[in-house]
């Protein structure tokens, strides 16, 4: 999901629970994840970067990595402090049955253990029982419930869905048992995570809403964000890459908006589901206790559709866009779109690779309401979440902000933040921002007070910032432990 996928955000995507969420709770404008979905899910879970609780496979593959097994997860903490821990989701974080979440501290899980996957079925590409076939698919899809691999339904599955039933169910016989436990439940969608699947009554709800093309919708954006004073005033586009044709000059004007139109039908379904777990939430009387947070673990996907084909898909000649037979992405000229007005995507370390709203929503517990632009992390939810919980302690090595006490109106420290991720390297220290896409050869400085966009590197007029940025980036590298390596 890219930054502004959100219907209160100008998408034109109708997603009226989350816009609910985010307008009666806090929104915060300024958050971040660690640009990829493995990365992301290791910080929350673990409070620390994931380069030091990852067990990294070779920069040059894409297969991804598991959980380090020493590591305490946030699960584990909270189940220490007697809480009932859930998850109903993706995983992404081990294949091996030592690795899957019951052995991670979720009493009760629900889970896709690989990274993607069909939404209608367990397949992302043919002949994938070999490994060999694809570096970056290295195995079949496949999900579990309870430690037990998990058959899917041979008709009337859709993930998305199923995700959010499972997670009504456990919310729903939690509160049957009655033991007296609070409960934590990770409720982790794939979607909107390419292909590009989504329910036909879905899509034709958004029949011509994006026949105007990528450039009308991110100027549509960026006016609907001002006005809700959600950027400032000043506020300009990322460039256009140049990748990007302009929409009057392509041929299939059809296929490329029937793209975003399933993307957007993506995110409509998962909004509803939502609101079905709100709803189960409310039945069983645990609504107005219980915290509610709303993030993305990346920013939007620049994957085009042919690499899409090549890499992730089976084709199959003629299939609908959406339907179940289609296997495909929107390409960088939609996710730019939804990255309005960032610059880059996904496994980037500019904003769009990592910006993203999150919404904390808590009837009886938040006292504070409206937006913040307080930067805050993924691994911050760990010792926030281990703090709310009524704990006095979390693992020595964890580094996250506490943001509790922006929850109940108070302030929170200002921290230097620090992201690595493959080559790419970043520091943000109050309004600036310092990045290398090149292993710290070189490093770029923006102001990201009047420069979201990332448009104007002024690393070439302050030399002295960017050095201090720098040092300080490679004093947290040394801090936080070389990459994780497999024992």
């Amino acid at each position: 999901m890219g930054y502004s996928d959100l219907g209160m955000f100008g998408s034109g995507i109708r997603t009226p629970n989350l816009d609910s969420l985010a307008r009666r709770g806090l929104l915060f404008t300024q958050f971040y994840n660690e640009a990829k979905c493995t990365e992301s899910r290791a910080a929350l879970l673990s409070g620390r970067p994931s380069r030091a609780v990852l067990a990294r496979a070779p920069l040059d593959s894409n297969v991804d990595s598991p959980l380090a097994p020493e590591i305490p997860t946030l699960a584990e903490a909270l189940q220490a402090q007697g809480y009932d821990t859930y998850i109903s989701g993706k995983w992404h974080l081990g294949e091996r049955p030592d690795q899957w979440p019951d052995k991670r501290g979720f009493a009760h899980s629900f889970s896709l253990v690989t990274g993607a996957s069909s939404y209608f079925e367990m397949r992302m590409r043919e002949a994938q029982d070999d490994p060999a076939q694809s570096s970056f698919w290295p195995s079949k899809p496949f999900m579990i419930k309870d430690g037990a691999r998990w058959p899917i339904p041979q008709s009337g599955f859709f993930m998305t869905d199923a995700i959010a039933d499972t997670a009504r169910e456990m919310i729903s016989e939690h509160s049957r048992l009655d033991s007296g436990k609070p409960f934590f439940l990770y409720l982790a969608f794939t979607a909107p995570h390419f292909p590009l699947h989504a329910p036909a009554e879905d899509i034709a709800r958004y029949k011509g809403k994006f026949d105007s093309g990528w450039s009308t919708w991110r100027d549509r954006r960026l006016t609907a964000m001002k006005t809700a004073k959600l950027l400032p005033p000043g506020t300009k586009l990322a460039s256009m890459p140049a990748s990007i044709p302009g929409w009057e000059t392509i041929q299939d004007k059809g296929e490329w908006a029937r793209r975003m139109e399933v993307f957007a039908a993506q995110l409509d379904r998962l909004d509803k589901n939502l609101g079905k777990v709100i709803s189960e939430l409310k039945a069983t009387g645990q609504y107005d206790n219980t915290l509610i947070l709303f993030l993305s673990d990346n920013g939007a996907a620049s994957m085009s559709p042919e690499a899409m084909a090549r890499d992730f898909g089976y084709v199959i000649p003629g299939a609908q866009i959406g339907s179940r037979e289609s296997n495909t992405a929107y390409g960088e000229p939609w996710a730019a779109v939804s990255n309005t007005p960032l610059r880059s995507y996904k496994q980037s370390l500019y904003e769009g690779g990592m910006r993203t709203p999150m919404i904390a929503f808590w009837p009886e517990g938040l006292k504070r309401r409206g937006t913040t632009s307080v930067p805050g992390q993924i691994n911050d939810l760990f010792p926030t979440l281990v703090s709310l919980a009524g704990g006095d302690s979390v693992p020595a090595a964890t580094n996250g902000v506490n943001l509790a006490p922006l929850f109940s109106g108070r302030q929170v420290p200002s921290a230097e933040r620090f992201w690595a991720y493959r080559a790419y390297r970043a520091v943000r220290l109050g309004q600036w921002k310092a990045v290398s896409p090149d292993n710290g050869k070189t490093w770029q400085l923006f102001n990201l007070a009047n420069d979201a966009g990332e448009n104007m590197d002024l690393a070439g007029s302050h030399p002295d910032r960017v050095r201090s940025m720098a040092s300080d980036w490679m004093a947290w590298s040394l801090a936080a432990g070389k990459p994780y390596e497999k024992k």
